[in-house]
């Protein structure tokens, strides 16, 4: 299992992970209840997958369609309200 953690001091934390079967897991903690984006994009900025919801308060799950995404690097970005958290995938 590959993991990147991303710490910033907006209250959130950001982890990343694909479970082997082709699938990927983000993870966040909201302080509280609140609106967010969660976008995958290519190295060169273009967006392939977007989702937008409003997160909980505490630990939240969002899984990624990471099994049609061809083999590479890929920027997965997080908002919740005005702040930005952005980590990579990396897809073998």
């Amino acid at each position: 299992m590959q993991e990147v953690w991303l710490r910033e001091k907006i209250n959130q934390d950001l982890i990343i992970y694909t479970s082997g079967n082709g699938t990927a897991v983000v993870k966040a903690t909201a302080t509280a209840r609140q609106k967010y984006s969660l976008q995958v994009a290519d190295m060169s900025g273009r967006t392939l997958w977007t989702q937008q919801g409003h997160a909980q308060a505490g630990n939240n799950t969002f899984p990624l369609p990471a099994a049609h995404l061809a083999a590479g690097i890929y920027l997965v970005r997080l908002q919740l309200n005005e702040q930005t958290v952005v980590g990579k995938l990396a897809v073998r």
